[in-house]
């Protein structure tokens, strides 16, 4: 049986992730980008059960959104899902100013993927959760497929490179290797497909 989900985000990045999570089974993901209205709250959960909600609404399809969130021990966990502004006005080199000094440079990456159909009434929910460390200067470069910026900064957990250091053997290795906790477009792909929509 053919499905078809829809992907709302304008990040290449994220609509990478879950299409190469679904590409073993007979599900197509299209992309499209329909603006949401700011939702500014720390909740991961909650700016993506509103915000999948707000799609469905304009949809009425399948719908697929998620929310991305990052959080830095030592700094109470800002930025949080205030990321993409943070981003757009500190930068990298801002959240790397406000690391010095600090011992502590543990971090989480947080994205939660939130889902959508007709024939559920509620919204479901997919959280992964990767801890690693800050590293001390921007490292390697962002690739189409890498979903954020903080991938130049980011280094998982047990890894020495930053994500945007790793070549793509490296990185598909990691991803291969890491616990399914860690990526939400895998809770989601397992749970979609062990349903009774994959015959």
């Amino acid at each position: 049986m053919h499905h078809k989900l829809y992907y709302a985000t304008d990040n290449y990045g994220q609509f990478y992730q879950l299409r190469e999570s679904l590409s073993s089974y007979l599900i197509e993901v299209e992309q499209t980008n329909i603006p949401v209205p700011s939702l500014l709250k720390g909740d991961i959960k909650e700016t993506a059960l509103h915000k999948c909600e707000y799609v469905f609404q304009q949809l009425q399809k399948p719908t697929v959104v998620s929310v991305s969130s990052f959080y830095i021990h030592s700094l109470n966990g800002f930025p949080q899902t205030h990321a993409p502004f943070v981003l757009e006005t500190i930068g990298l080199e801002g959240i790397l100013k406000l690391m010095e000094g600090k011992r502590d440079r543990s971090c989480e990456w947080i994205d939660c993927i939130a889902f959508k159909e007709a024939s559920h009434t509620d919204t479901k929910l997919f959280v992964g959760h990767i801890p690693g460390q800050l590293a001390y200067r921007q490292r390697g470069e962002k690739r189409t497929f890498h979903a954020s910026p903080f991938t130049l900064i980011f280094k998982p957990l047990g890894e020495e490179n930053t994500i945007a250091e790793m070549p793509l053997i490296d990185y598909q290795a990691w991803q291969d290797n890491a616990d399914d906790l860690y990526f939400p477009e895998r809770l989601f792909t397992k749970w979609f497909t062990h349903t009774s929509r994959i015959v």
